[in-house]
């Protein structure tokens, strides 16, 4: 190839990265933050306004392989999570008005909200 068809293909590279990232991007978690310790329940709380292209009409979540929760009409997630102590993966998805799907991961570490007392 030439030297500006090489440009090109570099070109159209870059760009499908940029659509693949923006697709990832579907779902906006504002809290808890990804990598967080945290104790149950935690308030999960996410939007998502456009996936894959399309407007969003329902969001979801579903902890590792779990069943996904009751769908919530909407581009938004409020919802108190109960979880199991250990790391947990918590997959929050949305999908569009034609179908789409979206979807953000966080692994959370979840602590006994209780007190741990030690002996020296």
């Amino acid at each position: 190839m030439g030297k500006f068809g090489d440009i090109g293909i570099l070109a159209g590279i870059f760009f499908l990265g940029l659509v693949q990232a923006a697709n990832a991007a579907g779902v906006s978690v504002g809290t808890p933050a990804n990598n967080a310790v945290v104790t149950s329940p935690v308030n999960l709380q996410a939007q998502s306004t456009s996936c894959d292209g399309q407007p969003v009409s329902t969001m979801a979540y579903s902890v590792g392989s779990g069943p996904i929760s009751t769908p919530v009409n909407g581009h938004s997630l409020n919802q108190q999570v109960n979880l199991p102590g250990g790391t947990q993966i918590v997959h929050v998805k949305s999908w569009g008005n034609k179908g789409a799907g979206c979807v953000s991961d966080l692994t959370l570490t979840v602590v006994s909200n209780g007190v741990t007392v030690t002996m020296p």
